[in-house]
């Protein structure tokens, strides 16, 4: 199967759902906690979002350095989401550019 981008995708029926995943990973939240995941800080299972510190409570929860855990997910969270390009930092992005000019 094909997505509209020409990636090839694969599952393992046939029925389902190929854009369960998004392409995009930032802002969507966990499941368990409500709180935005960031990069590299969510475990994607059987269709569920957990971050890293529901994760580990899961799966760990005697484990020690939840609360740190936890604390930086919700710094690098807010961190991640203040943090914008803008006019003074460089020239923005201007798109593709046509083949044929004019």
């Amino acid at each position: 199967m094909v997505d509209p981008f020409g990636v090839m995708m694969i599952c393992r029926q046939r029925q389902q759902r190929i854009d369960i995943m998004s392409r995009f990973h930032g802002y969507r939240t966990c499941t368990t906690c409500e709180e935005a995941c960031t990069q590299h800080n969510f475990v994607d299972h059987d269709g569920k979002r957990f971050c890293t510190a529901c994760w580990i409570a899961k799966e760990n929860p005697k484990h020690d350095g939840i609360d740190e855990i936890r604390a930086s997910n919700k710094q690098n969270a807010n961190k991640w989401k203040r943090q914008k390009q803008s006019r003074t930092d460089g020239p923005q992005p201007v798109g593709p550019q046509p083949v044929r000019k004019k």
